[in-house]
């Protein structure tokens, strides 16, 4: 139960930051390195893909890992 309690508790913080200015978004932790807004679609396109190759593995009928 600990690590869906982890995961909702990261997903609801990660949620406020889509919620930030747009001087908040350009933020980065270093020159060059990425934004807060870049971060947040290189997060949100990384569920995409993995919940769709999730979707894909469990519709086969023998699934391979």
């Amino acid at each position: 139960m600990h690590l869906i309690e982890e995961l909702e508790r990261t997903r609801d913080e990660t949620l406020q930051c889509f919620s930030l200015n747009r001087a908040d978004l350009a933020r980065s932790y270093a020159p060059g390195k990425w934004s807060v807004a870049y971060i947040l679609h290189h997060l949100s396109d990384s569920e995409t893909v993995f919940f769709d190759r999730i979707r894909r593995v469990l519709s086969e009928p023998r699934p391979v890992l």
